[in-house]
């Protein structure tokens, strides 16, 4: 009778796991986690372990987790305790989603995976350590902290370090996509130095040693500064970093639609923070020079779909002609340059050689006199000055050689910008909050 054997192939896996040495019934049971509902692993552990001594007619063994070769004990945590130390740990950080995962000494998980390969089991077959610790810290978590369980995203993941015997905590970086618009010129894009105190933030000026341009900070003034550095004070982050979709010179205005950008904002402590609050703070801080809409919360794809397709920029000059010329001559100059490539010689800092660009539907408007808003788009890599001016005969044909007359440029204004395959605004990018 003692030679009997069981048939039933979850009884035969349970019996090869017992072979393998004493195993707590915490071990045995997690290895079949996934077979029945509402009972725990030991529970579970100890039904196989009932019925296989049943079956081979033979005394019930008691395996307790202190001499059990997988765990080593380590199933037996005081999971109230790892779960007041995670609840400190988060307590001054907003939080919706929290994921919790462990860090077992380095011979537990050997442990795991030789238990599996001994026993013919595949590496992934029910919960190793880890899933156990990760579960029964995460449901005693969530009653005492508002928030749900998420594995995709999650805002916060807390770490129970066995092995330093500590919780880390690892917060999820934020991601806020919109458009800008540069509305006054002689703003940087990203931080540098002042040019006029080359980031000393000194300079003498009638007796005064502060800099009058960067008022001491040593810095241009920039919309990575005013932009991206208010919104990591106001999300209490550890850092920011500023994404965009192209750039833009100093002195060129940002219109229309306005560019597409990204912040990441970086460990940040705050995440809740009402979009129409963002976006207030911004228009105070930079003293509505730079204004920021179509602000929403992104998910961590809106990086790549920003900065990693090509852009298609339109362009406004403000210009002013030597000598006066008549609507029916700006026409049909703009039909000219319409009809005709762009060709400009390149030779600063590299070998000479010549770009061609074709302008996209160029208009022109006069505004009072010889003022005249010259509009158009073109691919990028080529100065768009002299599309106007002509570069002192860089560039043909131009603007001025189409009318023959000299041309001023006045401002330069980027007033809509579009990735060239498909729309930056997506809303399987976009997160509600």
């Amino acid at each position: 009778m003692n030679s009997r054997r069981p048939n039933d192939p979850l009884l035969q896996d349970a019996r090869a796991v017992l072979e393998t040495g004493p195993v707590c019934d915490c071990c045995l049971g997690r290895c079949f986690a996934e077979r029945g509902a509402a009972i725990s692993v030991e529970e579970r552990g100890q039904a196989l372990r009932t019925v296989l001594a049943m079956t081979a007619d033979k005394p019930f063994e008691v395996v307790l987790p202190d001499a059990c070769w997988v765990c080593e004990g380590s199933t037996e945590l005081d999971y109230d305790s790892w779960t007041e130390r995670t609840v400190d740990a988060v307590s001054d950080i907003e939080f919706d989603t929290i994921q919790i995962g462990t860090h077992p000494p380095q011979s537990l998980a050997k442990n795991e995976r030789e238990l599996r390969n001994r026993a013919g089991l595949a590496q992934d077959a029910g919960w190793t350590i880890n899933a156990l610790v990760d579960h029964r810290i995460g449901h005693r978590l969530l009653e005492q902290v508002d928030a749900t369980l998420e594995t995709d995203h999650p805002d916060v993941v807390a770490v129970i370090d066995l092995v330093a015997d500590q919780v880390e905590v690892d917060i999820s970086p934020v991601y806020l996509y919109g458009r800008y618009r540069k509305l006054q010129p002689g703003i940087a894009q990203r931080v540098r130095e002042c040019p006029a105190c080359t980031g000393t933030g000194s300079v003498e000026n009638d007796g005064e040693l502060t800099c009058p341009i960067c008022d001491g900070t040593g810095r241009a003034t920039s919309i990575e500064e005013m932009v991206a550095w208010s919104v990591r004070s106001l999300l209490d982050g550890s850092d920011v970093k500023l994404h965009t979709a192209g750039g833009e010179a100093d002195d060129v205005l940002v219109k229309g639609t306005g560019r597409p950008f990204v912040l990441e904002v970086v460990e940040p402590r705050r995440r809740g923070i009402d979009i129409a609050d963002i976006e207030a703070e911004i228009g105070e801080v930079t003293n509505h020079r730079i204004v920021v809409d179509s602000l929403a919360y992104a998910t961590p794809g809106i990086v790549e779909r920003v900065t990693h397709q090509p852009v298609r920029q339109r362009y406004r000059l403000t210009i002013t002609l030597a000598d006066s010329r008549t609507n029916a001559e700006l026409k049909e100059a703009i039909s000219a340059l319409s009809e005709a490539s762009i060709r400009q010689r390149i030779d600063k800092g590299q070998r000479p050689h010549d770009v061609v660009r074709t302008l996209r539907d160029p208009t022109a408007e006069r505004l009072d006199g010889r003022l005249v808003a010259f509009e158009f788009g073109v691919e990028s890599g080529i100065d768009i000055e002299a599309i106007a001016t002509g570069g002192a005969g860089r560039t043909e044909p131009s603007l001025a050689s189409a009318l023959t007359t000299e041309v001023d440029l006045e401002t330069v204004a980027i007033v809509a910008i579009e990735g060239q395959s498909e729309a930056f605004e997506d809303p399987d990018y976009l997160v509600d909050r």
